[in-house]
């Protein structure tokens, strides 16, 4: 009972907290390529959600690099410049790390007075990405094969494994502890942008244990735990409290962050990657076992085929239903199956999938039916194919280990709605945004600053809002400040998407009035 309050107050840490995309850049001050008469004050970033500054590098015009102080306000990032920067094109590079867990950067450049051959930005280590997608591959493959695993002996199997199939078993999941652990230090690498020289200092292991990858390291070493107690143990009941301790943490490591956990609506999302998670651990888990029976004990393959056959069409019925319901939640749109870094993996894993699953069926309706009738060779032929599944799952594990380096085309439709518009009266810059941004209802956020980019104290500030293509007049609302200096007005109904005229007021004194307007394409 003690265990399993346990796994009650961790699963309810893996299941708390709002819902967050991808971070990606919505708009930069400067922004990319912008030509100026005089060096600015700051730099300032604006991201589609809240991020978490780690490192912001200015290389001027003269190639010195300035590694630059920041200040995070929700999803601002800004970063005062340094002066007497040299005339020409400066470079900056940033590296931030969103709410899922995942490092964001990317680098823009900028001109002062006249243009000048751009200084080099730093390059992404080429090696350092493979040594985090092959830990990745390796992670999930005995991640889940070890749960697994400690399901089918504790719940599906005739007999216990041998001591030489449990010594084989201990080292498997001793790599995998030993690579969850090896992660931590690779993710803060990745969240730095250090070499892999930089794995034996200890800010990248500080860096990356101040994320939600912390949370999601623990869970996975307590599956590794709890996976190799199950396949020690004598007790049949604790084994299978320890079996369904290990899938309970496994599905709970990969609610805590990553792409499709952490997506809009996380209420559906987060449990739907919980349970397609642990029914795959349970199809993946089976196979080695599986296999092993068939080469060694034809009686007991057996029965054990019997016993997961009623299993195994459950979990693939549900691998089926949940993965297709994630899938239509990160793509939203089926031409980024093809347009997309992540829709062209997700094609290459829905390939395998479809052979995995043309094997079962296979096994299901021939093999399986041989085995049983125990005619001769039945057992050698399932042997073959479940290595071939095996090796299939292998590919599905390394294609979703390369997603840790893609955004989900949502969040690249997220960040396109949510663009700033800015409008510039004279020396006066009015940055406008809509959440989010597509038709219906809808919020607004604007701030007033100066040519040089400070913050403008203005005492009233109105927006008005209209479409004269679509025949809606001017919608006249007034906005309120709030403590960090945005002007917000909570909600606004637009009644269609197209092109919206903007309109911003902005009442500075009894005496001077700005105004400036623009042009906002609201998204269907």
């Amino acid at each position: 009972m003690s265990l399993f309050r346990l796994l009650a107050v961790l699963a309810g840490l893996a299941f708390a907290g709002p819902a967050f995309a991808h971070a990606a850049l919505v708009s930069a001050t400067p922004g990319e390529g912008a030509a100026l008469q005089q060096a600015p004050r700051k730099v300032e970033l604006r991201f589609n959600e809240p991020v978490q500054p780690l490192v912001l590098r200015l290389i001027d015009a003269s190639g010195a690099v300035h590694d630059l102080a920041l200040q995070s306000q929700g999803e601002r990032v800004v970063a005062a410049l340094p002066e007497d920067l040299p005339e020409g094109t400066q470079i900056f590079s940033y590296r931030v790390v969103s709410l899922d867990g995942h490092p964001v950067g990317a680098s823009l450049s900028f001109s002062i007075g006249t243009r000048s051959r751009a200084p080099e930005a730093p390059i992404e280590s080429a090696s350092r990405a493979i040594w985090i997608w092959a830990a990745k591959a390796l992670d999930l493959a005995l991640q889940l094969g070890g749960a697994g695993m400690a399901f089918f002996f504790a719940f599906l199997s005739p007999m216990a494994p041998t001591r030489g199939f449990r010594k084989i078993s201990a080292t498997a999941l001793g790599a995998g502890m030993t690579l969850v652990l090896l992660s931590v230090g690779l993710q803060g690498l990745d969240l730095l942008g250090l070499p892999l020289t930089s794995l034996a200092e200890a800010t990248p292991w500080r860096a990356a244990s101040g994320t939600s990858f912390a949370l999601m390291t623990l869970f996975e070493l307590l599956a590794f735990t709890f996976a190799a107690m199950t396949l020690t143990t004598r007790n049949a009941k604790l084994m299978k409290a320890l079996a369904c301790a290990s899938l309970l943490c496994v599905g709970c490591a990969r609610a805590t962050g990553g792409h499709a956990a952490l997506a809009d609506p996380v209420w559906l999302m987060r449990p739907a990657v919980f349970l397609h998670t642990m029914a795959a651990a349970i199809w993946a888990g089976a196979l080695p076992p599986l296999l092993w029976l068939a080469l060694t004990n034809a009686s007991a393959l057996q029965a054990a085929l019997r016993r997961f056959s009623t299993v195994a069409l459950v979990t693939v019925e549900a691998l089926l239903i949940l993965g297709c319901l994630i899938a239509i939640f990160q793509v939203r749109e089926p031409a980024a199956l093809l347009t997309t870094d992540y829709g062209r993996l997700l094609s290459v894993k829905l390939g395998l999938v479809a052979l995995l699953l043309a094997l079962a069926l296979w096994n299901r309706r021939i093999a399986t039916p041989r085995v049983l009738a125990a005619e001769k060779g039945a057992a050698r032929l399932i042997a073959g194919s479940m290595a071939l599944e095996i090796a299939l799952l292998l590919g599905v594990f390394a294609v979703v280990a390369a997603w840790r380096f893609t955004p989900p085309p949502r969040a690249l439709i997220e960040a396109r709605t949510m663009t700033d518009l800015e409008i510039w009266s004279g020396h006066t810059k009015s940055v406008v945004r809509l959440e989010p941004g597509r038709r219906g209802d809808n919020s607004v956020r604007v701030e007033l600053f100066d040519h040089a980019s400070t913050p403008l104290p203005v005492r009233e500030v109105t927006v008005a809002l209209s479409a004269p293509q679509l025949g809606i007049e001017p919608r006249i609302l007034t906005a309120r400040r709030s403590d960090d200096g945005v002007w917000r007005i909570p909600s606004v109904y637009l009644p269609a998407a197209g092109d919206w005229t903007i309109t911003v007021e902005a009442l500075v004194s009894d005496f001077e009035k700005l105004t400036a307007s623009g042009v906002y394409r609201i998204a269907p």
